[in-house]
């Protein structure tokens, strides 16, 4: 495989040049947290909240997203349970 002058270390020219802008109309899918906060209130489902305290980012298609600061220990799969 020969390297064109385009290429460098970091990736390929056009590559380098893409501009990324958060637009959440080009979200892969769509926002179902209304619905399942609507479910919640019908008393279908539970919804589980993050803690406080939390930090509030905004994620790549423009959506708010809380992340928990204290006890982010999380499960590490090994198979047996099977989660």
């Amino acid at each position: 495989m020969s390297e064109t002058p385009s290429d460098t270390a970091l990736g390929t020219a056009s590559t380098l040049t893409r501009k990324f802008e958060r637009d959440p109309a080009n979200a892969p899918t769509e926002d179902l947290r209304e619905a399942v906060f609507e479910l919640e209130r019908q008393g279908e489902w539970v919804v589980q909240r993050v803690p406080e305290p939390y930090l509030e980012v905004e994620t790549k298609y423009g959506r708010k997203k809380k992340i928990p600061i204290q006890h982010t220990w999380h499960h590490k799969s090994c198979g047996q349970c099977g989660h």
